[in-house]
This record gives C-alpha cells, sequence and structure tokens, in this order.
C-alpha cells in the first residue's frame, strides 16, 4: 500500500507539472501564481517526511520480538577468550536495536547492556582519520583492499601485490589509528573518544578492565604495528598506535548506542538523535565502502550475497548493518562463529534483510 501512495503521489505532482506548463503558455501572469500555489501545496515529499522505516512501529517491534524469541536458544559458538575479561561475557546476553535517520529506537532484549566496542571501532577511526587527512592520504598509506585473510592476519601483506591494508582489519585499523591527528597521545585518545561520542550522542567512555586486559595482551598487536613500521606503513611510534588503538577498542556503548552510531552513517553523516553534522556525506560514504569491503572479516563475500548490506562487527558480540537513507540495525550476542563474527547477528540481519527486501544489489524482474 505504501508503494502505491507513493506512486499516486508521483502522477498527481506529474499532472500538476503539465498543467502548470500550459498555463504558462497562455497566462505568463497567470502561470506565475499558478506555480507558485502548486509547489507550496503538491510539492513531491521531502526524503525526511518519507517514514525510514519498511514497515509500523508496532510491526518493528514484533518483528524484533519474535527473532529475538527465534533465536535466543541458538548456543552455537563461543565468546571471545584472547583474555580473561572477554573470556567472562555473558554467552546468553542478546539485544536488538534498530536507529532511523529520523531519530526514533526501537528494541528488545538486552540492549541497554553495555560491551566494548572492539573491532566495532574500525569505521570510526577511519572516519577521524579521513577527516583528518582526506581520501586520497587515506587510500595512498593504508589502501582499502580485501585481505581474504582472517582479522588479525598479516598473511595478505606478504601474498598481495600490494603491501597496503584494510582498515577494517587489525593491522589497517592500527596504521589508521596512528594517522590520527595530535600533538602526543593524550590528545590523540581525546580525539577519538570525543569523535565516538559525537556518533554515540553521549558521553561513552573507555571500560577500563578491558583496556588495561587489552594492554596486558597486547603483543599480536604489537608484532602487527612493528611489521608495519618495518615497511613505512605506520605513521607513529609503534606502541604509542597500539595504545590508542586498544584505548578506542575499549570504549563501552550499547546496542542502541550502536544503532544510533549506525544511523549517523545511514543520515550521511549528521546524528539523528542530536542532529550534530559528525563527518560529510562523503566520509560517510567512504566508512560504509570500506565496512563493505572487509566488515565481517574474510566472511565479508558471503555477507554480501546473502545480506547485501555495510556491516561491521566485533569480538565482543556486537555487529551493525547499515541501510543507507533509512536505518541501522545493531546486535549483541556474544556467542562468535569461527571467522570472528556474532552467531545470533549474523541470523537476526539476515532475516530482516530477506524479510523486507534489504539486499542493497537487488534487481527488480523485468516485465
Amino acid at each position: 500500500m505504501k508503494e502505491l501512495a507513493h506512486a499516486a503521489r508521483g502522477r498527481a505532482w506529474a499532472f500538476i507539472v503539465l498543467a502548470s506548463v500550459c498555463v504558462t503558455l497562455v497566462d505568463p501572469v497567470l502561470s506565475e501564481r499558478v506555480l507558485a500555489d502548486s509547489a507550496a501545496e503538491s510539492a513531491p515529499p521531502d526524503v525526511s517526511q518519507v517514514d525510514a522505516l519498511p514497515a509500523s512501529v508496532a510491526e518493528v517491534e514484533r518483528t524484533l520480538s519474535i527473532l529475538h524469541d527465534k533465536f535466543r536458544g541458538h548456543d552455537d559458538g563461543a565468546v571471545a577468550s584472547h583474555n580473561d575479561v572477554a573470556a567472562a561475557a555473558d554467552p546468553n546476553a542478546f539485544g536488538i536495536a534498530i536507529a532511523t535517520v529520523d531519530g526514533r529506537v526501537i528494541s528488545v532484549g538486552d540492549s541497554k547492556l553495555t560491551f566494548p566496542l572492539q573491532s566495532l571501532s574500525k569505521p570510526f577511526l577511519f572516519g577521524l582519520a579521513l577527516k583528518d587527512n582526506g581520501i586520497e592520504a587515506m587510500l595512498r598509506k593504508v589502501g582499502v583492499y580485501a585481505t581474504g585473510f582472517p582479522y588479525g592476519s598479516l598473511t595478505a601483506m606478504e601474498v598481495r601485490a600490494t603491501k597496503l591494508q584494510n582498515p577494517m582489519v587489525s593491522a589497517g585499523a592500527i596504521a589508521v589509528t596512528s594517522t590520527i591527528a595530535g600533538s602526543n597521545i593524550e590528545e590523540k585518545r581525546a580525539r577519538t573518544l570525543h569523535f565516538l561520542q559525537a556518533f554515540a550522542g553521549r558521553d561513552v567512555e573507555p571500560i577500563r578492565e578491558v583496556y588495561d586486559a587489552e594492554m596486558a595482551s597486547n603483543n599480536g598487536s604489537l608484532a602487527r604495528a612493528w611489521v608495519l613500521s618495518h615497511y613505512d606503513l605506520l605513521y607513529a611510534e609503534p606502541y604509542a598506535a597500539v595504545d590508542h588503538y586498544l584505548h578506542a577498542c575499549s570504549v563501552g556503548v550499547t546496542a542502541e548506542d550502536l544503532a544510533i552510531m549506525g544511523a549517523t552513517l545511514a543520515n550521511g553523516g549528521v546524528n539523528p538523535k542530536t542532529k550534530e553534522r559528525v563527518v560529510s556525506a562523503e566520509i560517510a560514504r567512504s566508512q560504509l565502502s570500506a565496512m563493505v569491503t572487509a566488515g565481517m572479516y574474510d566472511h565479508s563475500g558471503p555477507w554480501l550475497l546473502r545480506v547485501g548490506l555495510p556491516a561491521k562487527s566485533g569480538v565482543s558480540g556486537g555487529v551493525f548493518a547499515i541501510v543507507p537513507n533509512g536505518f541501522a540495525i545493531a546486535v549483541y550476542s556474544p556467542r562468535l562463529d569461527t571467522y570472528g563474527n556474532s552467531v545470533r547477528a549474523f541470523e537476526v540481519i539476515k532475516d530482516l534483510s530477506e524479510r523486507w527486501k534489504l539486499h542493497l544489489l537487488a534487481v527488480a524482474p523485468s516485465q
């Protein structure tokens, strides 16, 4: 019915324009009045006035509840275990949230439970680096090359024609973080935190025990940083770059926060909650583009094929996916598959994509 209504409004607008042209040919004075009146009364609806959701709020709420009930019993996968704090996450935690470009938030389950961003910070670190350095400089310094390898792997650096990385995998994210401006590590941390807060629309903060645990088990990150430095692809001292990166990874958010952060990207860089422009539309587009290339690590190809939305996951169990100009879906569930992606989040977002026909590359069948 919504499609029919939009089509009817479009036909009505076309008729009014045609009538106005005819009047112009007959009476220039009258035509000016008619054009003004028709523009005021019958202009096509502004994008901001068109409902961003694919169904009514009540129907969306019902659907999220159905999916929460459907998948909460799925116990495949395991929580991350790279340190004791990560391993202590509740494997049964499960929250779903949707935030629209007009600022509405609809959620179910553990959507207000705080968890660390971890790799979910990567698209936002990339956004700040783009803001500081520009797109061409980031393509030259870091690259946006799909790796085809697990998120922590350095293998791609040795086997591809280029040693440049991808902002959505660990080595690339450390390189990205090293380009963020600031006179010292404290200023860089503060700028990054403020940037994340602008996306979330509230004062999110690092979780101290997460940061301490990550820094205590940071040998893998330091190894990546030193390899990058060896190839002249790191733009800060290795330990400082890793500290800055892991500090951002430790910032705590909820599924509702993550949905708002995603909706800011869906809204072309304007936070729908605060109405603040956080990044330009061009930078938001670049963040989404990078997410498509490797946001779900080496499962990004199957994800694009099945779900068809820019998305990013984190080993804490969060995943968010973007419907440009519409809304963002965020899911928190710590059980991970072999790729490091939340099992339940994949099922929820895939179901919504199929149910609401969200795949961005879907082509209407020819008549």
